[in-house]
């Protein structure tokens, strides 16, 4: 062979052809090693692409979060509009649940502060004309007397708070008009009766004529209201000597104690007590622990799914109360009672048997 190509291309033609037959071969391999470091594989490309799109989605969301001055993170700990308006909606309040004026103008009022603080109640916005302390949780029941100026007097309770050293005010939502009430016995007016003033309370919606009440000072306990708080705990409040301390007792057992405040009013609340009819004992002891007063009657604690059913156009049977009286109250009628009682015809075996505490619907 190699004689051949002597034979027809020459010794120089010879090598040129080795040359080539050496060359090429080596060029393509070289050159397709060099392709195959040059390029990745698919699935490093699509790996690699990925990296730049996420990469892209960044950038982008750097963008709009400069853009807006803030990052996402930011927001999700920065409280929204809506959050701040609860946290600030979040403040404390009064909230009145008892109040009577009786003729002489003595007032009483029980309710409760947000936390603890100092209770005013306050005439005309300028007076004060009953302050006490509430309890550690707020309550208060406090006493204090109306100016006689045989004017209309707007009433209204309020709270003071310490709060980090400055004492912040708080006023209750309510305000209590006391229009007082005069008999002419002549046209002279010589022999002036006065008549347990009228009480109207304004809530901001309604108003509502309240039901007057006796509550002068004592020389022994009395039981004033019974109520029922949101969570149908019972309420009780009174008065008595100052200085004494009230001991309430269910069918002879124990359930709270508490101290007559400075104003000589006394209130407590009995949780966890089941539905029935028990008897409820109230004693004032005075500082030696002597029973200096004694107050016992029938007491029906109702039933919470009864008290929450309730709620507006209920009436919770107050001592001494009956359908007669009640109906003449809310009425004008006592013959009306026979409406109270077919109404609530499922809670009354006996008209003429009632117990305070009980709740009863009244009809419009």
């Amino acid at each position: 062979m190699i004689n051949f190509l002597l034979k027809y291309t020459g010794t120089y033609g010879l090598l040129a052809i080795l040359a080539v037959a050496i060359v090429t071969p080596t060029y393509f391999f070289f050159t397709s090693q060099q392709e195959l470091r040059q390029e990745p594989s698919a699935e490093k490309q699509d790996v690699s692409n990925e990296e730049k799109v996420a990469e892209k989605i960044d950038l982008t969301e750097e963008t709009k979060e400069s853009a807006d001055g803030t990052s996402d993170k930011s927001k999700q700990k920065e409280p929204s509009k809506q959050e701040n308006k609860e946290v600030l909606e979040q403040v404390d309040s009064v909230s009145v649940d008892v109040f009577r004026v009786d003729e002489f103008g003595n007032i009483i009022s029980a309710g409760k502060v947000s936390r603890e603080a100092k209770i005013e109640i306050l005439a005309d916005n300028k007076k004060i004309i009953g302050a006490d302390k509430t309890e550690a949780d707020g309550s208060f029941v406090i006493f204090g007397k109306a100016q006689s100026t045989g004017l209309v007097q707007t009433v209204k309770i309020r709270g003071l708070i310490e709060d980090k050293g400055v004492e912040k005010i708080v006023d209750s939502a309510d305000l209590f008009f006391v229009l007082p009430q005069v008999e002419k016995s002549n046209e002279k007016e010589v022999n002036k009766v006065e008549k347990k003033p009228l009480i109207v309370r304004d809530d901001g919606n309604d108003l509502k004529i309240l039901a007057p009440i006796q509550v002068s000072s004592v020389d022994s306990i009395t039981l004033d209201t019974i109520s029922y708080t949101q969570d149908s705990s019972t309420e009780l409040a009174g008065r008595a000597r100052l200085g004494n301390i009230i001991r309430i007792y269910l069918n002879n057992k124990l359930e709270s104690e508490v101290k007559v405040n400075e104003s000589g009013a006394w209130k407590t609340t009995l949780s966890d007590i089941q539905a029935g009819v028990y008897t409820l004992r109230l004693d004032e002891l005075n500082d030696n622990g002597i029973v200096e007063g004694r107050l016992e009657l029938p007491f029906k604690k109702e039933n919470e799914a009864l008290i929450q059913a309730m709620g507006e156009g209920s009436i919770t049977v107050q001592p001494g109360n009956s359908l007669w009286r009640i109906a003449r109250k809310y009425y004008g009628k006592g013959i009306q009672y026979v409406e109270i009682f077919e109404r609530n015809s499922h809670l009354i075996k006996d008209p003429d048997l009632i117990y305070p505490g009980q709740v009863f619907s009244l009809p419009n």
